[in-house]
């Protein structure tokens, strides 16, 4: 099998198999800030200055010639041509597996994932408490360090941190670092962007591709990608993994089908014919069939059962 520097350079390039990009899902749990230097590294936006290298043995490791040069700092610049990024990401797996082994982490790292169909409790060492949604995963120390708390986040969680102004709390994702000293907030993150709503507090959220960092207030939600950082006013039902509470207000029935569909694992179709039809009602920790049973007699619809699928029509 390749050795994951190898594999990266085909996941960058869109040449990877699906075995392959679980590998790399495992590799971006574990080694978050390589990857986003990598990333950087390879769509040329920017320099990236990798340091606490030893550059001499890496360049001998390498067999390539290299006048002296400061040992801490080895400057790697925007690559233009791919086989140029395939050769970076080989060197940067040597100098980051130099460095693993010649500064090993002072922290006994936890990964804890929610493969249940359910949601997950996970209680940190500071007393505060994430609530992992299915398929997510937090990644976290036995004990956090003195200067901050520091948390890796894959998937959708709720936090509710433990206030600590000498010690800000700091939630790591694929595209930002989300600052906080004591709040509660909801994060939705994958591959392509990151999602931040604040219920109570404040937090700052910086981005990790470029200078811009907004701060949040109760009732928004900033957006984060590669390529932009918005905010806007959070949806109506973006806690209604956690809590089991829908509110639609004047809501079309695509919209409700959307957020339905978060909750009871897309078991819902809407028709276009239905699907602009507006629907205002609040549910709590109800069954969907009546929550199907309202839709139905409110908005007088069809619905139609079909290979474990429930149609609006």
């Amino acid at each position: 099998m390749d050795n994951i520097y190898t594999i990266l350079a085909k996941h960058l390039l869109g040449e990877s198999t699906e075995a392959e990009e679980e590998l790399i899902a495992q590799f971006k749990r574990q080694n978050l800030k390589e990857y986003i230097i990598l990333s950087k590294l390879w769509s040329g936006k920017e320099e990236i200055v990798v340091t606490d290298y030893d550059s001499a043995i890496a360049w001998e490791k390498l067999k390539l010639q290299k006048k002296e040069q400061e040992p801490a700092t080895i400057r790697l610049y925007p690559i233009i041509l791919k086989w140029t990024a395939v050769a970076a990401i080989a060197i940067f797996g040597i100098l980051t597996i130099g460095h693993f082994f010649s500064n090993p982490t002072q922290l006994d790292m936890i990964t804890q994932t929610c493969d249940s169909g359910d949601t997950e409790q996970v209680v940190l060492s500071d007393s505060s408490i994430i609530w992992l949604n299915e398929g997510a995963s937090i990644t976290y120390p036995e004990q956090f360090a003195n200067d901050e708390r520091r948390v890796t986040l894959d998937g959708e969680a709720y936090f509710e941190v433990t206030k600590n102004i000498n010690k800000p709390f700091i939630v790591e994702t694929n595209h930002c670092d989300i600052k906080v000293l004591g709040t509660t907030f909801n994060v939705n993150t994958n591959d392509s962007l990151s999602q931040v709503s604040l219920s109570t507090g404040k937090v700052q959220v910086n981005s990790k591709f470029d200078n811009n960092k907004l701060i949040i207030t109760p009732g928004y939600t900033v957006t984060t990608s590669m390529d932009e950082m918005t905010r806007a006013q959070s949806e109506l039902n973006y806690m209604a993994w956690k809590t089991g509470v829908f509110t639609f207000d004047e809501a079309t029935l695509g919209e409700v089908v959307t957020d339905l569909n978060k909750y009871y694992d897309n078991q819902i179709i809407v028709k276009e014919s239905a699907a602009y039809l507006k629907f205002t009602a609040q549910f709590e920790n109800i069954a969907l069939d009546d929550i199907i049973k309202i839709i139905s007699i409110s908005c007088k619809v069809e619905i139609e059962s079909k290979n474990n699928l429930i149609i609006i029509k």
